[in-house]
């Protein structure tokens, strides 16, 4: 047959009468409906033709019948070749020789390395064009799409039995092992940096961990962090251990100083997150730092999820002390950390002008901004004016007070006197211990003091005579002249008797848990232990009193050097008993009346809280309805 088809017409085959009848059945009867039947079992190329056999008469003879149904399949196969030409597409073509279509699918699926690229209009092998060398650009199925022709299988074969494609399929299965080795490696790197780096932030935590606890116990932390941290992992960490053998650990003091101001900042926003909008107490106190600068401190208390809490809130530095320049720092404090003062209900702060001042005070600026705020004078503050008052009208008191300043000052500013004072104490058998230092402001640090100096007495007049005698100073002298004086001595003793029962009252004040409905019965209580050494030293029972160490102690002073006896001649007529009559028992009178005038004036507002406290509901079950009723 000739390849131009165009001008020929296809012979019958045998082949094409399969799945017909035979010939034998047009000359049967048939019915209606097995007239309208059709097949639909497919043949192997092409979808079945059902032909539709007209009836036929019985003159029609079996000549007549062959021609017209060759005819008939002529037309028929014209038309289903001129509608497969039609429908040619890129994945589908056909042969010349074959009127057979061209199934891509099926030699994908014999020969996985075949694809038609649209872009090289031909079929490509995806295994050279990757690996093959690119010799020329008309090399098939690598840099140029191939033609299949007329036997497709026999050339694809061909390809794939080539030295060339041979070796691209050998580079491609190696390169597809290298990229499986390649992401098992990557997943192991990947896992092993996660492992890593949750190791390293369990180390980091830690750390922060370790700098709050330091900073909570005040040790001294820049310098002994990394010191702790090593000890912690030599005894009972070996994560810890391990990192710090490397280079990097981050416990350097500069390291530990930046961890510190995180910490810092991480605590302070989430103490400013707790705070604002809620109604809180602002408490501030002003001092002088050895710098001579003005600060102010800022502490403030609310109430949070836990209960009630107070938390420092920063240093302001002032320019003044003056009222309207603290309450202008207070303002600018407020203001940068997001603080609303117009939630301030309650403000404390010391009794000075400027704090307490009622139309020009600190408070009254405040209150200005927070209508609804109240003003606590500081309860600390009066108890310590309550010595002040009392320090200014005794001389003797001022004289103990310059006693302990200048026994603090000879010892701390001298090594060889303090030496000299812990030596003089080994030899008597008792504990170096060194002088503590009086607080001149703050006479409820007097109590300390005053201990030390009546356990140590005999061992610091020694050293001052040792000390007078080798170095001849005129101020260590004069100590001496006024630790041997049995007037210095006994306001000693009777000062350290008051000072504890107000001390009690003053660590009160500053616990957390106290509440100020619970205040009256504590003064009450320290008024009458203060009457009670009273009567004690009235009776003349000095058990469980520093008065009762007074006859050893001027005994002590007795039997001192020539310069002591004569500084006894000018106290001769003074015995213990007569000084408690003329000054023991009077100071004390002064500190209950001292007490009784700080603490008796209560507001209103304040006097009306102690209806909220258990301890004051009345006993009656029948009053409880009229209780807090009378109270106005």
């Amino acid at each position: 047959m000739s390849h131009n088809w165009t001008h020929y017409t296809k012979k019958i085959k045998l082949s094409d009468s399969k799945n017909t009848k035979n010939i034998t059945a047009f000359f049967q009867k048939k019915n209606v409906s097995e007239s309208s039947k059709v097949s639909d079992t497919p043949s192997d190329t092409n979808r079945s033709k059902v032909i539709e056999i007209e009836k036929c008469t019985s003159s029609t003879t079996v000549d007549d019948v062959v021609i017209v149904e060759s005819e008939r399949s002529e037309k028929i196969i014209e038309k289903e070749h001129c509608s497969s030409i039609e429908k040619i597409s890129d994945t589908e073509q056909m042969t010349a020789n074959d009127m057979r279509k061209f199934n891509l699918a099926k030699y994908e699926a014999k020969f996985p390395w075949l694809f038609y690229s649209a872009i090289y209009r031909g079929y490509m092998c995806k295994y050279c064009e990757l690996f093959a060398p690119k010799i020329d650009k008309s090399t098939p199925y690598v840099t140029c799409g191939a033609v299949l022709g007329s036997h497709p299988t026999r050339r694809l074969e061909i390809h794939q039995t080539s030295e060339s494609h041979i070796k691209s399929t050998t580079r491609y299965t190696n390169n597809l092992c290298n990229m499986n080795v390649a992401k098992s490696a990557l997943k192991k790197l990947k896992t092993s940096q996660e492992a890593q780096v949750a190791k390293n932030r369990a180390y980091i935590m830690k750390l922060f961990q370790t700098c709050g606890f330091m900073v909570s116990k005040k040790w001294a932390f820049a310098e002994n962090f990394q010191d702790q941290v090593a000890f912690m992992g030599q005894v009972c960490d070996p994560d810890i251990s391990e990192i710090m053998k490397s280079d990097t650990t981050y416990t350097c003091p500069p390291s530990a100083m930046d961890i510190a101001f995180i910490l810092s900042d991480f605590l302070e926003r989430r103490l400013l997150t707790d705070l604002r909008g809620k109604k809180f107490t602002i408490l501030a106190d002003e001092s002088t730092d050895q710098a001579n600068r003005t600060q102010l401190s800022i502490f403030a208390r609310w109430v949070s999820d836990i209960g009630a809490v107070e938390h420092y809130m920063g240093l302001v530095n002032v320019q003044k002390t003056t009222s309207a320049a603290m309450m202008e720092a207070i303002t600018a404090f407020c203001r940068g950390k997001d603080i609303d003062m117009r939630n301030i209900r309650f403000v404390g702060l010391d009794g000075c002008n400027a704090m307490s001042g009622e139309h020009k005070g600190l408070q009254k600026r405040i209150r200005h901004e927070s209508p609804l705020c109240i003003y606590i004078n500081c309860r600390n503050h009066r108890l310590a004016l309550c010595l002040t008052h009392m320090v200014k009208a005794s001389n003797d008191l001022k004289e103990v007070d310059q006693v302990f300043i200048g026994l603090w000052k000879a010892f701390h500013f001298s090594p060889k006197k303090a030496a000299a004072f812990e030596t003089i104490q080994a030899v008597y058998g008792q504990k170096p211990l060194k002088f503590i230092k009086a607080c001149t402001t703050r006479w409820l640090s007097h109590l300390k003091a005053c201990v030390r100096f009546i356990e140590r007495y005999e061992a610091l007049l020694d050293t001052l005579d040792s000390l007078i005698q080798e170095t001849k100073e005129p101020e260590l002298t004069g100590l001496r002249i006024s630790m041997t004086s049995p007037g210095i001595v006994m306001t000693v003793l009777v000062l350290a008797d008051i000072l504890k029962p107000v001390n009690f009252l003053s660590l009160y004040l500053q616990h957390d848990v106290g509440t100020f409905t619970e205040l009256p019965a504590r003064v009450h209580k320290c008024q009458d232990d203060l009457r009670q050494i009273t009567s004690s030293y009235e009776a003349g029972t000095y058990q469980d009193l520093e008065f009762g160490k007074c006859q050893g102690m001027l005994q002590n002073i007795s039997a001192r050097t020539q310069l002591a006896r004569h500084m006894r001649a000018h106290d001769r007529e003074l015995d213990p008993d007569d000084f408690l009559r003329l000054k023991g028992s009077p100071m004390v009178y002064t500190l209950i009346n001292e007490i009784e005038d700080a603490f008796a004036n209560h507001t209103s507002v304040l006097s009306a809280f102690s209806v909220l406290d258990p301890m004051n509901l009345p006993s009656d079950v029948s009053q409880l309805p009229d209780y807090g009723n009378t109270q106005r």
